[in-house]
């Protein structure tokens, strides 16, 4: 489904009573779904790894209210585990978990088993 699609079938929907978690809310199709969400009426844990700016920038309409961002690595357990924990603390619960944070890492085919290995489970 394209962006625009998605903020069609949005449009139409009153989200104001729904928490949403979106991890990787600062770039790319997150930080699309993070906007659309938001002016839907969400409420929105934003998740971002590094790129704080790209994540201010995604909710740059939302009110502060309706808000937050939370840092958190993935490769850190208690970081996520604390994303989890501050999502909660905010508002009591989550409605929505947009699982969309990822890393790609090239694992080329002819590359030594133990390096293709290692790189398909950081991605993964």
């Amino acid at each position: 489904m394209r962006v625009v699609e998605l903020e069609i079938r949005l449009a139409t929907n009153d989200l104001s009573d729904k928490t949403i978690l979106v991890t990787g809310a600062s770039n790319g199709i997150g930080a699309s779904i993070t906007h659309v969400l938001g002016e839907s009426g969400a409420s929105i844990i934003a998740h971002y790894g590094s790129n704080r700016d790209g994540a201010e920038a995604a909710t740059a309409g939302i009110e502060d209210a309706r808000k937050l961002l939370v840092k958190a690595n993935f490769e850190n357990l208690e970081e996520a585990e604390a994303l989890w924990d501050a999502a909660l603390d905010w508002r009591g619960s989550v409605d929505v978990l947009v699982n969309n944070a990822a890393v790609y890492e090239p694992a080329p085919v002819d590359a030594e088993l133990r390096d293709w290995h290692a790189s398909w489970a950081r991605t993964l």
